[in-house]
């Protein structure tokens, strides 16, 4: 017996972009269940939610032939394609449709294909309609029974949770016929504002929660599914979930048909805008996060083979991150940021990622703010503090710290410099901080004044039409590079030689020309109205330069103590104990089998 693996997309259903569906040639209308072909319409499949990767299925899982099946009606035909390189590929099987009714079709994989990526092509030689297509597979034992708890941690966004929980539940309730008695798909929107008005859903249970933040609104997801409901996996997700519910399905059919028992699967994370524009399909962590794949441009048949080459990574983001949740610890109680990077170095899972496994977010630079910066510093450092397999020496702390802060401060962004200093302070508090501050309540009183400085503000008009810079065109000039250093990028300048007809920069900018010669300038994103007004400050400047100083002395002289102190102190804040008293709950909680 064959089952679903993974269900080609006809139509886009949550962006309106089919760049990353298929891609057609002449007469054809996309519907969410039926591709509609006029005569001479040519759709090739090889697409981020239509390629079948032969290796992953045949690596990770227990499945031995692999088909292609759908339904059709009118006179097609449809091509089996095998992609061994970016510009090679070889047809290996088709099929000429011909009927008046919708009826099914099946192709087979040849047993001797062991690698390289799949695809179908469809040529109508007549108006046709193609209603299902879907990637098959047969192992020699039932699937394992995966019960498959999805996590949505949600603060203040009523109206994007509740469209995302109504979506999920249609989803949950539209596959309830294949699963087997003993597995299960539900949802936990984990509500940290406490202000959710959320119906009765099917699958779907609102769980109300203390804002401790994504960590601590995952961690009592966690909590809930494995403590009270006994499931065996959970999907973390973000709150608009704006990902395609078939990227929830290949998710629960990879895990069901697994051998590895402890395999954990990352979700790709796209732009907004351009919907095709790849931002991390995994991570690396070392001195930053370095997110794989950045940048690539999946319309491109080169960049998605490339795309598909296996890459070990550190962790994957916790906007779609699923795992089997035996024998591995809570989450450390970051707040926000950080949570997932530990997560993925603490665990020992088994991480991979699979084509059509993916969600759209916003861009991270739309997000920057002083409580970011502290949140990142502060993440960065603790990192080495508390992995086992990431090794500190003096080097470490001087390059986490120095090139972070001065960015900033040479930037003009005082304020999210001296956010970057206060977490570097409270890090040196060491674990008790963590243990008082899971909620940080105390913290952004600090940074609310700081997070006021970078707001958006009305821009005069007169800049309006004014082009933005983002880009030096002459870094690699040595003089300017010295006169950048010995000026410390305008700073030491008499004001007379500032101009002082303010700029827009843009704000994901650091390049430091942009900014030297300039008294005041407007950061801008096409993300918020407005822009952040900055201004040099030269005794600000100073002040922010040898606190800097100070702390990264403070930090080289205590880390192997604070190492120490942190590492012991691990178990505690990452235990259920410890979760149980931040929710409110009573320890051993029961466990509901339902």
């Amino acid at each position: 017996m064959s089952h679903p693996l993974q269900n080609i997309l006809l139509a886009p259903r949550v962006v309106a972009d089919e760049a990353l569906y298929f891609r057609g040639k002449g007469g054809y209308v996309a519907e969410p269940e039926t591709l509609r072909l006029e005569k001479g319409a040519d759709i090739d499949f090889f697409s981020w939610y239509g390629l079948f990767n032969l290796e992953t299925w045949r690596t990770y899982t227990a499945c031995e032939q692999f088909f292609l099946r759908g339904k059709a009606s009118g006179r097609v035909i449809i091509e089996l394609w095998h992609h061994t390189g970016p510009h090679q590929r070889y047809r290996l099987a088709s099929l000429l449709h011909e009927s008046e009714a919708t009826e099914v079709f099946t192709l087979a994989v040849p047993d001797g294909i062991h690698s390289g990526l799949l695809s179908v092509r469809v040529k109508a030689l007549g108006d046709a309609s193609i209603c299902q297509l879907c990637w098959e597979g047969t192992a020699p034992q039932p699937p394992k029974p995966v019960r498959l708890g999805l996590v949505m941690t949600t603060f203040n966004r009523q109206s994007a949770a509740l469209a995302s929980a109504q979506r999920i539940s249609a989803f949950i309730a539209s596959i309830q016929e294949q699963l087997s008695p003993d597995e299960a798909v539900a949802l936990a929107v984990v509500d940290n504002g406490r202000n959710l008005d959320l119906p009765e859903l099917p699958g779907v249970v609102h769980i109300p929660n203390p804002n401790l933040g994504g960590s601590g609104g995952f961690a009592r997801g966690l909590y809930y599914f494995k403590e009270e409901r006994g499931f065996s996996h959970c999907l973390f997700m973000d709150d608009d979930a704006a990902c395609e519910t078939e990227s929830i399905w290949r998710t629960l059919q990879l895990l069901c048909f697994s051998i590895v028992d402890d395999l954990a699967i990352a979700g790709t994370l796209f732009a907004q805008s351009p919907p095709w524009l790849q931002i991390e399909r995994g991570a690396l962590f070392r001195y930053h996060c370095v997110g794989l794949g950045h940048g690539r441009d999946l319309r491109s048949v080169r960049q998605l083979f490339k795309n598909e080459k296996s890459r070990l990574f550190d962790y994957g983001g916790w906007w779609f991150f699923a795992f089997p949740v035996s024998g591995v610890d809570y989450p450390f109680p970051f707040f926000v940021r950080g949570d997932d990077v530990h997560f993925g170095l603490h665990n020992h899972l088994t991480k991979i990622t699979l084509a059509g496994v993916s969600t759209w977010g916003e861009d991270f630079t739309a997000k920057e703010s002083p409580m970011t910066r502290y949140l990142d510093m502060r993440h960065h450092l603790m990192q080495y503090l508390l992995s086992k397999q990431l090794k500190a020496n003096p080097l470490v702390w001087v390059r986490l710290i120095l090139p972070s802060v001065l960015r900033s401060v040479l930037t003009m962004r005082y304020a999210a410099a001296e956010a970057q200093l206060l977490a570097i302070e409270h890090v040196l508090q060491g674990p008790r901080f963590w243990e008082a501050n899971p909620a940080l309540e105390s913290v952004w009183n600090v940074l609310r004044p700081l997070n006021e400085e970078e707001k958006p503000q009305q821009i005069p008009p007169v800049l309006e039409k004014q082009q933005i810079s983002s880009e030096s065109r002459s870094r690699k000039v040595w003089w300017r590079r010295l006169y950048k250093v010995m000026t410390l990028n305008g700073h030491l300048l008499p004001r007379r030689a500032w101009k002082h007809e303010p700029v827009r920069i843009d704000k994901a900018s650091f390049e430091l020309e942009a900014f030297l010669p300039y008294a005041c300038v407007y950061l801008v994103t096409p993300y918020a109205e407005g822009g952040i007004r900055l201004c040099k400050d030269r005794r600000r400047f100073f002040s922010i330069v040898w606190r800097m100083l100070g702390l990264t002395g403070k930090i080289l002289y205590s880390s192997a103590s604070l190492q120490k102190a942190y590492r012991s102190a691990a178990p505690r804040l990452m235990s259920r104990a410890f979760w149980e008293q931040q929710f409110g709950l009573s320890a051993g909680t029961n466990r509901d089998e339902g």
